[in-house]
């Protein structure tokens, strides 16, 4: 598992910000799936610090519930996000 996952705000309206501790210099990819499955975003960046901040940009993604899966190298954890528009 991941250390330490920190979203926020959620529910996020245009921004949603990711906060990782690293452990490792592998790369991180970040994905959304929506609630059939289908990949609304993907980011695959490398580590530079031991704390990886990302905010992704969420005004071109509708209002509804998806899902985050972040992963490391063998590591991954998915949790549910709610994008609002209201």
């Amino acid at each position: 598992m991941l250390n330490n996952l920190v979203f926020w705000p959620n529910p996020a309206k245009d921004i949603l910000n990711v906060k990782l501790n690293s452990l490792t210099d592998e790369n991180i990819v970040i994905k959304i799936f929506d609630i059939q499955g289908r990949i609304i975003l993907v980011s695959e960046e490398s580590v530079k610090d031991s704390t990886y901040t990302k905010e992704i940009d969420t005004k071109s993604i509708a209002s509804g519930i998806y899902l985050l899966s972040v992963s490391q190298g063998n590591k991954n954890v998915t949790k549910k996000i709610l994008i609002s528009k209201e």
